[in-house]
């Protein structure tokens, strides 16, 4: 299996269980561990291929969470909705 193709799949069984739609041709971002779309909830929906790097990059925007930071000079934090628990 491809790697976008992974991604496609893993992005598509997060959304039916949320009852979300994804426009897989409105891709926000992609990158060396995942991709990210837009979703029909004014959210984006973002698909990591590795474990390691979903826990690494979701304990980092926690931690900015719990800390109430929400923005690093013009950039703004993303705020992930759901995430799977930590452990």
């Amino acid at each position: 299996m491809d790697f976008l193709r992974e991604l496609y799949e893993f992005a598509e069984v997060y959304a039916e269980k949320r009852n979300l739609r994804i426009d897989f041709g409105d891709r926000l971002g992609f990158g060396q561990h995942g991709a990210v779309w837009r979703s029909s909830r004014r959210t984006a929906i973002k698909a990591c291929r590795l474990r390691q790097a979903y826990e690494n990059e979701r304990d980092a925007y926690l931690r900015l969470r719990d800390q109430g930071i929400y923005r690093i000079g013009p950039f703004d934090i993303p705020r992930p909705a759901n995430v799977r628990p930590r452990g």
